[in-house]
């Protein structure tokens, strides 16, 4: 059996182990088109993505949009989101082969998201049945990443302590909240944010990961 260098390992969701963009950016793109603005790119979404609901509804919206809209926009996008999560949404390929050698390894495993903790739940009981033993999402008056409370909520699940657990995630978010939190940190050059943007954000390249199998490699201590 390969010994892994961690006892746990925490994963972002969205752009890390879920690909999740299609549903988000048609979610976004119907919530405009109720409330009468143009879509965006999904190039516009990604970037925006990252940071919970909040953030994403707010930064779609136009410069200047008052509270009441905002509020509006945010009950439109969660009404289509409950109905349309999965409907394009699956794991990266290959992340569930990782996600078994990491089981199989002896890792406890988690996913930390700013999304609702409802749907962090959902998906995950839906889509990673087996494979993720906690799943910690965005609840209210709860911080949310880059703060560490959700990645310690985790790990106080889990029974393990920070310098024995690793963070994988695709944005700057996920590297701070692993740096805020004392875990280390292993990037992920397919998500959201792309490997240049990464690099240039900080990441360590010797712990970037361009596939899933390299996030095992890595953990294994086989940074390149």
């Amino acid at each position: 059996m390969t010994k892994l260098k961690y006892s746990a390992v925490l994963f972002d969701l969205d752009g890390t182990i879920l690909d999740t963009l299609g549903d988000t950016a048609a979610t976004v793109n119907h919530m405009l088109q109720k409330l009468g603005f143009a879509d965006k790119t999904h190039a516009e979404v990604s970037a925006n993505m990252g940071r919970g609901i909040g953030n994403l509804v707010r930064k779609s919206l136009p410069d200047g949009a008052d509270d009441a809209l905002f509020a509006r926009a945010v009950e439109i996008y969660r009404e289509y989101y409950a109905r349309h999560w999965c409907d394009t949404s699956k794991p990266y390929d290959g992340v569930l082969d990782m996600l078994a050698a990491l089981k199989n390894a002896g890792a406890a495993t988690a996913v930390i998201s700013n999304k609702s903790e409802e749907y962090t739940k959902i998906i995950v009981d839906k889509l990673f049945a087996g494979y993720i033993d906690v799943a910690v999402g965005e609840l209210p008056g709860f911080p949310l990443k880059p703060d560490p409370a959700p990645v310690l909520k985790a790990l106080a699940q889990l029974g393990v302590g920070a310098d024995s657990a690793a963070y994988v995630g695709d944005t700057e978010v996920d590297m701070q909240t692993a740096k805020n939190s004392g875990t280390a940190c292993v990037t992920c050059a397919w998500g959201l944010r792309g490997r240049e943007t990464l690099l240039a954000s900080g990441a360590d390249a010797l712990f970037m990961a361009d596939t899933p199998a390299d996030v095992f490699r890595i953990l294994s201590g086989g940074a390149r």
